[in-house]
């Protein structure tokens, strides 16, 4: 089965970085490990839901054996966690990785 990726890039003016782009789709686990040197990343940062906490942990995991240092934050999935008070601590330690 082949599998559907959708893109997403989501553009800043006036910052660095200027853009940052999401993936969401079917068989990106196994393709993950190709991502830092065919995309050109040093680093990532990953926000997954606490129940993925294994499939996050094998992303993180192939990640870092590709060379990209990977920062890891699990929440759990609510509408709360959606609020920008909740996100901006993580985007914070988005930052740091």
């Amino acid at each position: 089965m082949a599998s559907k990726v959708d893109r997403v890039r989501v553009r800043f003016q006036d910052s660095y970085p200027a853009h940052y782009e999401i993936r969401v789709g079917t068989g990106l686990l196994v393709q993950a490990g190709k991502w830092p040197g065919k995309l050109g990343f040093e680093r990532a940062s990953l926000i997954a839901d606490k129940k993925l906490a294994s499939q996050s942990a094998r992303l993180k995991s192939r990640l870092e054996r590709a060379g990209a240092p990977t920062g890891m934050e699990l929440i759990e999935a609510s509408e709360a966690a959606k609020d920008y008070r909740r996100l901006f601590p993580l985007f914070g330690k988005m930052l740091e990785h």
